[in-house]
């Protein structure tokens, strides 16, 4: 499928309190960690691809990604290829006692050679508490993310994923309005900034279901 998101950057904790002032009540909140897989060579990488595992609280999938290029700020396009995996699995596998299974659909294929002899790994990791809403426009589903990275580093973003970009520019700066705040849109992906911003902070799995109200000065544990 072609995926098309409009993505926004805030300035930092301040204007992400601001803004989460001014909506309603999140639909969801979901902890999850996102973590980039590669051969050493960057095969994935240098194929315009990227590939995620993603283990949220009580579900796991991996997305393979590539890029289409696209001349609008902040708004980013790829096709996307999607499938779940037994998080039991996917968990033993990141701690090292386990194997990957290799995904079926046929989205896959050009990269189900590289799940054989351990030749995928870590190559960047981040953190993100997803909050999404229901902004009650045209049926939009807004989430605000706050990410930490292997560094320690946090930043902020809002994604809408919609064909219509100009309907989600409207719908976001009509909320950075009424917060009183300013939004740039995001030049990087998530995968980008994970890569930039690598450390060694060791990476925690989710665990239990997280409640709206999560306290951010504790997230993540």
């Amino acid at each position: 499928m072609i995926e098309i998101e409009s993505k926004f950057a805030l300035d930092g904790a301040d204007d992400f309190a601001r803004l989460l002032a001014v909506l309603p009540a999140p639909l969801r909140t979901r902890d999850q960690l996102n973590m980039y897989l590669d051969t050493m060579d960057r095969r994935i990488k240098t194929s315009n691809g990227s590939l995620r595992l993603r283990i949220a609280q009580n579900r796991a999938w991996l997305t393979l990604k590539r890029r289409i290029p696209s001349n609008l700020p902040g708004v980013f396009e790829a096709v996307e290829f999607e499938e779940e995996t037994p998080r039991d699995e996917a968990v033993a596998w990141v701690e090292k006692r386990g194997i990957l299974r290799p995904p079926e659909g046929p989205g896959f294929s050009g990269i189900l050679e590289l799940f054989k002899g351990d030749q995928l790994g870590v190559v960047a990791w981040s953190r993100t508490l997803r909050r999404a809403f229901d902004i009650g426009e045209g049926g939009i589903v807004l989430e605000a993310d706050q990410t930490v990275f292997g560094d320690g580093s946090v930043d902020y973003e809002l994604e809408i994923e919609s064909a219509d970009s100009e309907l989600a520019l409207g719908v976001v700066t009509g909320l950075a309005r009424r917060a009183g705040i300013k939004l740039k849109a995001q030049s990087r992906t998530k995968h980008a900034r994970a890569i930039a911003h690598a450390g060694d902070r060791p990476m925690l799995i989710p665990g239990k279901m997280l409640s709206p109200d999560i306290d951010k000065a504790t997230w993540p544990r």
